[in-house]
């Protein structure tokens, strides 16, 4: 699987103007599968081996986009390489740590 960080893998550059590299952590298991931890502010783009999007060349497509847009985090997705547009775009609201309700 590939990572590309939505700024080209450069560091991150903040509107005040401070610089914030991406940060990867990636833990591989015992099976041969890995767990990676990314903390990047533009998006994170993936590629699954053997897939792609409708304008990149072969081996050069990003089916998933994980970014911020408009202030909210966000998944898009690809599922049909013949499609331009994404064809899921997944709000993750809901997802918000700030949403996590206490024991009751």
């Amino acid at each position: 699987m590939d990572i590309c960080f939505a700024n080209n893998g450069g560091p991150i550059v903040k509107e005040d103007g401070s610089v914030q590299p991406a940060q990867v952590n990636i833990t591989e298991r015992t099976d041969g599968s890995f767990r990676a931890n990314i903390h990047a502010n533009e998006g994170v783009y993936i590629r699954p081996e053997g897939t792609g999007d409708h304008t990149a060349d072969s081996g050069h497509g990003w089916p998933v986009l994980v970014e911020i847009y408009e202030g909210r985090p966000v998944v898009r997705i690809w599922a049909d390489i013949n499609d331009e547009d994404p064809t899921h775009i997944i709000p993750l609201d809901g997802a918000l740590e700030s949403n996590r309700k206490g024991d009751e």
